[in-house]
């Protein structure tokens, strides 16, 4: 029988063959790739449709998420179709002049040396979703009956309890936003005032009074600026920087350190160079004689500074050998725990070298070289007898490779017969005797207690002020702690056997010998830049554990190698142009999505720490105060935003010129790592943070609004999203203008009560501990961080 239909399905006749049409179209693999498109056009859809003017929460959302845009891209690819994203366009001639050369395809160029980075936002595709939304509207609504709670524990602190207090500050379900109502500050001759409670446990200072930890205060007499004015918390540091000249840090108030179980009294530490205070024990020491101070510690000490949550660990044990004790963690200065040991690797590094003993090292006679040849070699080792390093087996092997003699000097016996303690009148503990000794040889054989660095035998020193030449075994960064080409390293040869051959061959070269001993005719030793921070008076631990603590609690520069408060890597002056636009620590440019405001060359830097200004450019105008306080803290209060044009794109660029985050790197939403506090804030969600940083200095900048943070690539540069009202309605409720010639009026863009808060934390990272690819959250941001997530709260008098 005769085939009817061809290949196409088509029959004699020219009809479809739908039966046979029907099978070849239901094949899996046409039904899967029709699925594939249909989910891809839906996508699409979704990501160029923009919200809807109830969804407050995505009112940035005009681009897609990059989950998004890898995920449609991974399907328009498995359909063999190219997909094209929906870009900003801003038109070329509403761009200013200054900005031409950076436009590329009609956008912000990321590669303009003249206004570089891109105005280009898209929000997190998590904020998009129904279940965040849905998560911070009870998080508002949970926050408002917190709200009420603190109502009534600030009335169970105030001295009449029949008060009841009605909350200054309410949350909005619609824009999950903590608003304060401007009309409690309007305090008039009848009024009752207000009530401040500080619901933290550090002290606040606001419109000039003090508010303690957990404590209410009563206040009839506001400040002009009383509704915008953020709290101080370091009141010496006040308005101004805190200048770093030894006349200025004695005005500050002392750093007292408390050490754990001490029954001693507060005194002074002397010949410091910041105010210091110490609780002294008194012991007794050699002869019956009292001490105090350092000489009098245990082995192991805990302190505390008054007024912080700072801890120290002191102790001159050997952390490799004393790992629970007294080793080191990289991570512990996040929970404010420093230490004080003899590892260079420590805050505070202890060291038995002392320059009113070995200042003179270089100016010291060397050993004759014919006389000191002959006597060979003086092996010295002190108590501890025995430790990580077995000396019997070491200097043994060396004494009997070794084809000159070696005298042992110490208290300690080997059980060698060749090791046998020489005999002498000397005190050993004596460094005088030792040295006096020491001069007698060409060579001192030292033994180490430990392998670990930093622990460093003060044999070593006595043997070079004796102009001796150590033969060292022992911590293996040894040459890091002595002039160089001094010692000859024992760790550095095969053997004890090939040591001995090099030891044989200096005893006969004169040229050796002077080689050996060249260090002291030249300028300058890595030891001198090693322990240069001994030389000052004010080099005693506990002074330098106060200079640290003052350094540390007020944001100051600290250089770990010297040991001394330095300026800050960033320039924290307060300077402002002409046009009263903040220019330091901090620039600001204002961009909207049809230009941006001219910038200003010239700056003026005087005393003032305070602006108010209403900025105007391309038809918007933005009032907004700005004040600096606390010794690197920007706070930028934005309290009006109008325009002529419905839809707007407002954004706020910040430059810290100082800083090279190198292509944008940064640290999105920092302010979480308080949700590991013991009592974590409720007010974490509401919050975004970016921090960027480099090998000197970091900036964490907060708003107290969700918020979109974007770091151009370009060094120092954040974008903050300030307004997005290019959706069809806009995200919230515009009032109403009332004018005669609305054309020409500005529409209000903020709702009622609302202050968009912006906040600048500038500070020095700890070069000792901080790595640039890690934020780890220092004592001086926790606490700002902590003050900005939980302000003060207001409440009125019913």
């Amino acid at each position: 029988m005769q085939d009817t239909s061809n290949n196409n399905g088509k029959s004699k006749d020219g009809k479809n063959a739908s039966s046979s049409s029907w099978s070849s179209w239901a094949h899996p693999q046409y039904i899967l790739l029709a699925v594939v498109f249909l989910q891809s056009c839906f996508i699409v859809f979704l990501s160029f449709e923009g919200p809807s003017h109830q969804d407050s929460s995505a009112r940035v959302s005009v681009h897609r998420s990059d989950k998004q845009l890898m995920k449609s891209k991974r399907v328009w690819k498995n359909s063999k179709k190219k997909s094209t994203v929906k870009k900003l366009q801003i038109p070329k001639a509403t761009i200013p002049p200054q900005y031409k050369d950076s436009i590329q395809s009609k956008e912000w160029s990321v590669n303009s040396k003249a206004f570089p980075g891109a105005l280009h936002f898209h929000f997190d595709r998590e904020r998009l979703e129904p279940s965040f939304r849905k998560r911070l509207a009870i998080t508002s609504q949970a926050l408002q009956q917190q709200a009420d709670q603190d109502a009534k524990d600030a009335a169970q602190l105030m001295v009449r309890k029949d008060q009841e207090l009605q909350p200054c500050h309410y949350y909005t379900n619609d824009s999950n936003k903590r608003l304060v109502k401007e009309e409690c500050f309007n305090i008039g001759k009848k009024s009752k005032g207000i009530i401040v409670y500080n619901s933290q446990p550090f002290p606040r200072h606001w419109c000039g009074k003090t508010i303690q930890p957990h404590a209410v205060a009563h206040m009839k007499k506001l400040c002009e600026h009383a509704f915008t004015e953020p709290p101080r918390l370091l009141l010496e540091a006040s308005d101004k920087m805190i200048s770093t000249i030894r006349r200025d840090l004695m005005k500050l108030p002392p750093i007292v350190m408390q050490r754990k179980d001490s029954y001693g009294s507060l005194e002074t530490v002397k010949d410091c160079n910041v105010p210091c205070k110490v609780s002294m024990d008194t012991c007794a020491i050699a002869d019956n004689d009292n001490a105090k101070g350092e000489v009098c510690l245990p082995d192991i000490s805990d302190w505390t500074v008054e007024g912080t949550d700072f801890h120290f660990r002191y102790s001159w044990l050997d952390p490799r050998l004393n790992p629970q004790e007294v080793a080191i963690s990289r991570k512990a200065y996040r929970e404010n725990y420093f230490y004080v040991t003899r590892s260079f690797q420590s805050e505070i590094p202890l060291s038995a070298f002392d320059w009113d003993r070995y200042g003179e090292m270089k100016n010291a006679p060397r050993t004759d070289f014919h006389k000191s040849g002959k006597r060979g070699m003086a092996f010295f080792h002190l108590e501890p007898c025995t430790g990580e390093i077995k000396p019997a087996a070491w200097a043994g092997k060396v004494q009997e490779a070794f084809k000159g003699t070696i005298d042992y000097y110490g208290p300690c016996e080997f059980g060698n017969a060749n090791l046998k303690p020489t005999r002498t009148k000397l005190d050993m503990n004596r460094y005088q005797d030792r040295q006096t000794i020491m001069s007698q040889y060409m060579f001192t054989f030292v033994i180490g207690h430990s392998q670990n660095p930093d622990m460093i035998s003060e044999l070593v020193w006595d043997a070079l002020t004796a102009g001796s030449i150590p033969v060292y075994f022992g911590a293996p960064n040894i040459r890091e702690h002595v002039p160089k080409n001094s010692v000859i390293v024992g760790g550095e040869y095969s053997s004890q056997k090939e040591l001995a051959a090099h030891l044989d061959k200096v005893r006969h070269s004169r040229a050796l010998w002077d080689k050996l001993h060249a260090w002291r005719d030249q300028e300058g030793t890595p030891l001198e830049d090693k322990y240069g921070f001994l030389k000052e008076k004010s080099s005693s631990s506990y002074c330098r554990m106060c200079r640290f603590a003052l350094a540390t609690k007020y944001s100051l520069g600290w250089n770990p190698r010297t040991q001394t408060i330095e300026k800050p890597a960033v320039d924290r002056k307060f300077c402002i142009s002409p046009k009263d636009e903040l220019k330091l620590p901090v620039e600001e440019i204002w961009m909207s999505d049809m230009g941006a405001e001219a910038p200003r060359g010239r700056k003026f830097c005087d005393k003032s720490s305070f602006v108010e200004q209403t900025i105007s450019f391309d038809d918007v105008a933005i009032t907004r105060k700005v004040l600096s306080h606390d010794n690197g803290i920007v706070d930028i209060a934005i309290t009006s935003i109008e325009s002529l044009r419905k839809k707007l794109k407002l954004v706020l660029r910040l430059y810290i010129k100082d800083i090279d985050n190198v292509e944008g790197a940064h640290v999105q939403h920092p302010h979480q790592l308080l949700m590991n506090n013991d009592n974590p804030s409720k007010h974490i969600p509401l919050v975004s943070s970016i921090a960027i940083q480099d090998g000197k200095t970091r900036a964490t900048i907060l708003t107290n609004w969700v918020a979109e943070l974007k770091t151009p690539k370009l060094g120092g540069l954040v974008d903050i999203l300030i307004k997005d009202l290019t959706s069809a309605d806009g995200p919230e409720v515009i009032p109403k203008v009332e004018s005669e010639d609305k054309e020409t009026a500005k529409v209000p863009r903020l709702m009622k009560d609302e202050v968009l808060r912006i906040r600048v934390i500038l500070e020095d990272v700890n070069v000792l501990r901080d790595a640039a690819t890690e934020y780890n959250m220092s004592p001086y941001a926790r606490l700002m961080i902590t003050d900005f997530l939980d302000p003060l709260m207001f409440f009125s008098i019913k």
